[in-house]
């Protein structure tokens, strides 16, 4: 790493064996490593060390004060201010000096080079990053920012369209993962805006990822980190990935959380993007709503039984969950409309079979809650992911005695207890082939008998309210 190249000289200049000179300049280089590896405490120390030593070098060097300061406007965001300072940074070092060769020439073309990529000027920013590349190996000197400068480069020039070499990269990624693994996440995001301008978006998103697990693996959150998130938020809108958006976008925001104590500029930004989310999101439970009205038509037709019995368990829900003070009634109330859709994958003739189920055919019939679980497995959504709850656990028992888990008591989830209650009370009240439509009355008594058994007794006392009071609607039952 690049702290490791600057640590010998460290060393020296703790050891009182170098000039004010060069003790000068080796604080000013370990602050901007310092900085560039995050750690912010140790960039304070040599900062202070390089201020304080200003009087003690000549005028030709002070000007490297200024490599200093643009790095901690690099860190604070300061753009305009990081790029004055990097195109004032621009003396060089005596002749004859251990850094004379490289050290202006590359840190400053280099800096200007990072101003310039986060202000979006890509032409000029990769302009300044070849100048300094081609200083260190004019110079044949080992720099510390060498591997930055390789992966900035790139990353530019995957910017602007031009190709990459796949051999360059894979050599490169061998080359960083031994010797500079911090700036592996800038070449996989080079990479990915590579194969998306050759039409691979699947290797696209594969790098991404990848950069993402670097930069969460490091936490290596500074401002190259969120310029990476805010390249694949405008690749995966461009590809109308949404639920990947969204998981981008949260993850976006959470980072500019972590850094923004010591940020002062990006809000706006910021605020465009929790935008985003919010609308993502919007469109997300949108699709949900559509893909549940979808999914419960499709499972009314083929259960054919039973009309329109979970619009009614979905009314009822919406009831039971309100009083019980849920603050998602309504999406519970949509939600339990998929309750049975694993019936779906029940035999026609198991499901629309009028006498006794045989012992097989009862354990068949079972199946539904599992079928149910694994239809849902795949929704993103938190909507499709509370349906797949209640499909899997509305035959749960509160003394244990239900399927498919034999969950008991509070174990099991509350929407599922809920659904249950209002699945049966609607099952007894509708009239079937094989059975005559009960009352309200009867259904509830019989429901408050298997309170503490079948169902929990909190819900079955607030069903017996809502019929007390009125709640339902008979001439729809």
């Amino acid at each position: 790493m690049a702290f490791l190249e600057i640590r010998p000289l460290i060393t020296l200049s703790e050891q009182g064996k170098l000039t004010a000179e060069e003790d000068f300049l080796v604080a000013c280089e370990a602050s901007r490593v310092n900085v560039l590896i995050e750690k912010q405490d140790e960039a304070i120390e040599y900062t202070i060390k390089a201020r304080l030593l200003i009087p003690s070098v000549s005028v030709e060097l002070q000007g490297y004060w200024y490599q200093v300061l643009l790095n901690f406007y690099a860190y604070l965001w300061f753009d305009e201010a990081f790029l004055k300072a990097s195109q004032m940074a621009c003396v060089f070092p005596p002749k004859g000096h251990f850094y004379a060769s490289v050290w202006n020439e590359v840190v400053y073309e280099g800096n200007v080079g990072l101003a310039l990529l986060v202000s979006r000027d890509y032409v000029g920013a990769l302009q300044h990053f070849r100048v300094s590349l081609n200083a260190i190996v004019r110079s044949g000197v080992s720099h510390a920012s060498y591997y930055h400068l390789r992966t900035v480069e790139l990353l530019t020039s995957a910017l602007l369209d031009l190709p990459l070499d796949e051999d360059d990269l894979n050599a490169l990624r061998a080359e960083l993962s031994e010797k500079s693994p911090l700036f592996l996440h800038l070449l996989y995001t080079a990479w990915a805006l590579d194969e998306r301008r050759k039409g691979r978006f699947d290797r696209a998103d594969t790098y991404f990822r990848t950069a993402f697990d670097l930069i969460e693996r490091t936490s290596n959150f500074n401002r190259s980190t969120l310029l990476i998130y805010d390249l694949a938020i405008e690749f995966y809108k461009s590809r109308e990935a949404t639920a990947t958006l969204i998981e981008i976008l949260e993850q976006r925001i959470k980072i500019f959380d972590k850094i923004g104590q010591r940020v002062s500029h990006g809000f706006p930004l910021l605020m465009q993007q929790a935008g985003d989310l919010a609308h993502a999101k919007a469109e997300v439970q949108n699709s949900a709503v559509e893909l549940i009205d979808c999914l419960a038509l499709i499972g009314e037709y083929h259960d054919g039984t039973t009309g329109q019995h979970t619009g009614r368990v979905g009314q009822l829900v919406y009831s039971m969950a309100s009083r019980l003070g849920l603050s998602s009634a309504n999406d519970l109330s949509m939600a339990a409309r998929l309750h049975d859709i694993g019936k779906i994958g029940i035999r026609e003739g198991v499901l629309k079979k009028t006498g006794l189920f045989t012992d097989a055919e009862r354990e068949e019939m079972k199946q539904h809650t599992t079928y149910g679980y694994q239809m849902l497995a795949n929704g993103s959504s938190a909507l499709i992911k509370l349906a797949r709850s209640i499909a899997y656990a509305h035959h749960e028992r509160w003394d244990g005695g239900g399927y498919p888990n034999g969950l008991a008591g509070e174990s099991i989830p509350l929407p599922a207890r809920v659904v249950a209650v209002a699945d049966v009370f609607d099952a007894l009240t509708s009239e079937r082939p094989y059975k005559r439509a009960w009352t309200t009355q009867e259904a509830l008594e019989e429901i408050e008998r298997q309170a503490g058994h079948q169902f929990d007794a909190r819900v079955v006392a607030v069903l017996r309210s809502i019929i007390e009071e009125g709640g339902l609607d008979e001439e729809n039952r």
